[in-house]
């Protein structure tokens, strides 16, 4: 009998040990992005990235564009590896393509993805500037 209070006292320091921890990676994280230019004569897409959580969200490199099936290496202030973006602050993400689909023409309405390293997509709309 005393084992098993052992026991149940033991899961439940470890269950809220574990539920604090969680609640507290999950408040800072809230990274959207607030606008996009994409330029059909530079071949690139700027994204601006807001973070709107509390806490320093980290954005995990590297990183990708993709519109209309074509993927671009991209970089956050000229940066591949993690970046870290301070909560209520903007940066800046670039999205280079070597060349775009038939399909980017300018005044015409594009639809993207940012692809992190972790999977997360973060979808984006811009229009084709020239």
């Amino acid at each position: 009998m005393c084992l098993i209070v052992i026991t149940l006292a033991a899961g439940s320091v470890v269950a809220g040990y574990t539920f604090t921890l969680f609640n507290r990676l999950q408040v800072g994280a809230n990274v959207e992005i607030v606008s996009a230019s994409c330029s059909v004569s530079g071949a690139d897409c700027t994204l601006d990235l807001r973070n709107m959580g509390t806490g320093v969200a980290v954005v995990p490199g590297p990183y990708a564009c993709t519109v209309y099936g074509t993927t671009a290496a991209s970089t956050i202030n000229g940066a591949t590896a993690s970046v870290g973006i301070p909560p209520g602050l903007d940066t800046q993400m670039t999205c280079d393509f070597s060349s775009l689909p038939s399909a980017a023409v300018a005044g015409i309405h594009v639809e993207g993805v940012l692809t992190v390293s972790t999977g997360m997509e973060i979808p984006f709309f811009a229009n084709w500037n020239s």
